[in-house]
């Protein structure tokens, strides 16, 4: 089903234009979605695009292009190490989290958290970040993991190179990731950070293995919350199957409330064996 679906958006893309995919691709498009949906979600605190309109994987190494990225990349660098990003979000809850907009997959590395007292006043971790910031601006997406590598390439390489940041989205004991799998708006499993996953339906389960499903008493509420934002989140999208990363606000008083959306997949690699 997957591959179906990224080769309907690959040849969309391409006779039509449509960015469809970019729900999922593309992490500020994503968190615009959300937005505009009024869906729970980490704050964010600052995004910047790159103001050419050709992406670096699509072979465009032209100065103009050029000289886009390095004002962008000098302007995120300046914002996060001038203080400014973090004087004007005071309550935000720290760390930031700096994300990628043009990288989703985990193996490109492309998230990475903020403190103010690494980055204000230190020439060195300032030096260091704007190697880290030129070296994901210019990266090329490989999706070497999935069998539709090749067309999941040419969508990735479509996108516009963007930052973001994000203030943190855990409670005050922590947080912890739920991805939830919903079909035509229903939930059916999850699967909590590492641990074992859980359904939606009773099943024949021995006394030794209880403990494996019933997730939800021991976060208050918290999988119910996720479970529910999750089919909500997917019905907004109108797909017939998505993955909606939650993140559950461990050890809030309420805590059938205390979820927020993480991520969107709607060509999940996720391993429930």
């Amino acid at each position: 089903m997957h591959m179906k679906r990224t080769r309907m958006m690959a040849t969309r893309l391409l006779e039509n234009g449509r960015d469809d995919f970019s729900i999922e691709k593309d992490k500020c498009a994503m968190q615009d979605f959300l937005a505009r949906h009024q869906f729970p979600m980490g704050p964010v605190l600052g995004t910047w695009r790159i103001n050419s309109t050709t992406s670096v994987a699509e072979g465009s190494n032209g100065p103009s292009h050029d000289a886009a990225a390095e004002a962008l990349i000098e302007t995120v660098l300046d914002e996060i190490t001038s203080g400014r990003i973090f004087d004007a979000n005071p309550n935000a809850p720290q760390p930031f989290f700096l994300k990628c907009c043009h990288l989703t997959q985990a193996s490109a590395e492309s998230v990475r958290p903020l403190r103010r007292r690494d980055f204000v006043g230190n020439p060195s971790k300032r030096d260091e970040l704007r190697r880290w910031l030129k070296l994901k601006m210019y990266y090329v997406v490989d999706d070497f993991e999935r069998p539709w590598r090749k067309l999941g390439n040419l969508l990735t390489g479509s996108l516009r190179q963007g930052f973001t940041v994000v203030a943190s989205a855990a409670g005050p004991e922590g947080i912890l990731e739920m991805k939830t799998e919903v079909i035509w708006g229903r939930a059916y499993v999850a699967w909590p950070y590492n641990t074992r996953p859980i359904t939606n339906q009773e099943m024949p389960k021995s006394q030794a293995s209880l403990y494996q499903t019933n997730f939800s008493g021991d976060i208050g509420g918290g999988a119910r919350c996720a479970w529910r934002l999750a089919q909500r989140v997917a019905c907004a999208i109108g797909a017939d199957q998505v993955r909606v990363d939650v993140f559950i606000q461990l050890g809030l008083r309420d805590m059938t409330n205390g979820c927020v959306v993480n991520e969107i997949s709607l060509t999940s690699g996720a391993f429930y064996g």
